[in-house]
């Protein structure tokens, strides 16, 4: 298949920031301002369920059937956003995240989607879901403990609730200075 007729793919739900969520994340971006950091902007928050990548048409279809069938069993659900940490790229932090508190509806719903991913033999890694939002990713050397401490000043700060009513599968187009994310399908869950 050609390259350039492939998109690369997610499974997402978005998160609508809240005024004092935006202003915790304008706070966090001050304390590391001496940091070079890759912000994710407000209205590109989401949590991942499946990060799916290089994606054909065929695929694309298949995609849509397992977000229809998820829909059916899966009712609206509530998340409470809450604490901050990092993920490490060569023993370095790399990326910032807001996590969430656990949610079994959350968890079953990440489960589903996995399963149904083998069931209609789309190759994904099978890596165990975290739930989080990318708040941003470090692109130079950060001093550690400018990092630590504003991770241990967030670590289990409680930011919003958050309803998570629909499931959006997104392409996501790598620019040089940022990413764009289009939504290719969206189905509210029951």
């Amino acid at each position: 298949m050609n390259p350039n007729t492939m998109k690369r793919t997610f499974l997402a739900f978005n998160i609508n920031a809240s005024d004092d969520f935006t202003e915790h994340l304008n706070t966090i971006k001050g304390a590391m301002s001496s940091c070079k950091i890759k912000w994710t902007a407000f209205e590109k928050l989401h949590i991942t369920l499946k990060f799916i990548g290089n994606t054909d048409k065929e695929t694309l279809g298949k995609l849509y059937e397992i977000i229809d069938v998820l829909s059916v069993p899966h009712a609206t659900f509530d998340i409470k956003i809450k604490g901050m940490g990092y993920f490490c790229r060569h023993n370095k932090p790399a990326v910032l995240w807001a996590g969430t508190e656990d949610s079994e509806p959350l968890f079953k719903l990440a489960q589903h989607t996995q399963s149904l991913m083998e069931a209609y033999r789309i190759p994904v890694k099978k890596a165990p879901f975290k739930s989080h939002i990318t708040i941003g990713r470090i692109k130079h050397i950060c001093p550690q403990v400018t990092v630590d401490e504003v991770i241990e000043s967030y670590r289990g700060k409680y930011f919003q609730k958050q309803k998570i009513n629909s499931i959006i599968l997104y392409e996501s187009i790598l620019k040089q200075s940022t990413s764009v994310f289009i939504p290719l399908y969206t189905k509210k869950l029951s």
